[in-house]
């Protein structure tokens, strides 16, 4: 899939947080720049419509921090010494920013002519011809047959920041064979081990009805006899008595005995049909060989093991990876390129103006 094709998908996606960013100014008060970035006037239409952009992120922070109701004085109500349109008007201008320091970054390499709202409008406009001439024409289309602004904004910048991307990396982001193996030392811990060899044994106890359903009220007896098999375990006692005992003192439950092997050729299989050991057998750490409870609900078991041997899984090479590591690398360069040039940006703001932006 090429990179057009992914900016295309990833479309809806983006338009939902992007609607009503940008829009040409329809009235003075609108018109009327509310700040500047590099000496590029920002309009107050084009904050207010950031704003509405970030309402939903900003509600949120304040609800995470469990300080706020939201109601008619929500905004306005200072809550551990901040205020949420204070908040929203800060992210507002730092996302506008963000944009305007994209496009003057895209004019300055020749990838655009234009960074006025009336040149993005154009090509809006553009699009949308091109995307009505192909449905005229039964050709398939990536998205919506017509693009609102939003939707717009959202496509036009995920396809100027691949075309940045691909055009810094020839030149200011070019990377050497050496920083690019650099970079894939820094992440193949995170990004490139491969899953572990695992032999263990696995303990399960049904907790499953005759009629295969789980309200039989056999969970409880299900827990209570498993952590008594995992206390024996933990002591390093034999596995197969421990089983044959609890078989002893709970005759209605299934306890079943399984050696296994878990590796990168089978982690697929282990993930798709039993996420919760999956999950178990991959977070398990190497001086523990005895795991915690696991609730299999797939199954309808409880279930614990003993790692009984652990060969390490290593890495993906770099020479395998190597385009990956390349693209990786990239993005996070470009991301803090940009991100230098947003502090760098001279942002001048015209506080009576941005006292009154609002999104009421």
């Amino acid at each position: 899939m090429n990179r057009a094709i992914v900016a295309s998908v990833c479309l809806v996606a983006l338009a939902i947080a992007a609607i009503g960013y940008y829009v040409l100014p329809r009235t003075a008060a609108e018109d009327a720049a509310v700040a500047s970035v590099n000496g590029e006037p920002v309009a107050m239409a084009t904050l207010e419509r950031a704003m509405r952009g970030q309402r939903a992120a900003v509600i949120e922070y304040f609800r995470k921090k469990g300080l706020a109701t939201v109601d008619k004085r929500f905004w306005h109500t200072r809550f551990g010494g901040e205020a949420p349109i204070d908040v929203l008007k800060n992210r507002a201008l730092q996302a506008v920013v963000k944009e305007r320091v994209e496009l003057a970054l895209a004019k300055s390499i020749g990838l655009i002519a234009d960074t006025s709202d009336e040149d993005l409008m154009r090509e809006k406009a553009e699009e949308n011809e091109r995307r009505a001439k192909a449905v005229r024409n039964g050709e398939p289309i990536y998205g919506p047959a017509k693009l609102d602004t939003g939707m717009f904004m959202a496509y036009y910048f995920s396809n100027l920041t691949i075309r940045l991307k691909d055009k810094l990396a020839q030149t200011k982001l070019a990377a050497t064979d050496e920083q690019l193996r650099s970079y894939y030392d820094s992440i193949k811990e995170l990004r490139f081990k491969r899953e572990d060899t695992l032999d263990f044994a696995l303990v399960s106890v049904s907790y499953l009805g005759e009629d295969g359903s789980g309200a039989s009220g056999k969970k409880r007896q299900a827990q209570e006899a498993l952590t008594a098999i995992r206390e024996r375990i933990v002591r390093d006692e034999d596995l197969d008595a421990a089983v044959a005992d609890i078989r002893k003192e709970y005759p209605d439950l299934e306890a079943v005995v399984a050696r296994r092997t878990f590796s990168p050729d089978n982690a697929r299989t282990y993930a798709r049909y039993e996420p919760a050991l999956f999950q178990a057998l991959t977070s398990q750490p190497a001086d523990r060989p005895v795991s915690e409870a696991i609730d299999e609900s797939s199954n309808g078991s409880l279930a614990v093991f003993r790692v009984l041997d652990r060969r390490e899984g290593g890495y993906d090479r770099f020479e395998d990876r190597a385009e990956n590591v390349r693209n990786l690398y990239i993005d996070q360069a470009f991301e803090a390129y940009v991100d230098a040039l947003v502090r760098e940006a001279d942002v001048q703001i015209d506080e009576e103006r941005y006292a009154k932006a609002t999104i009421e």
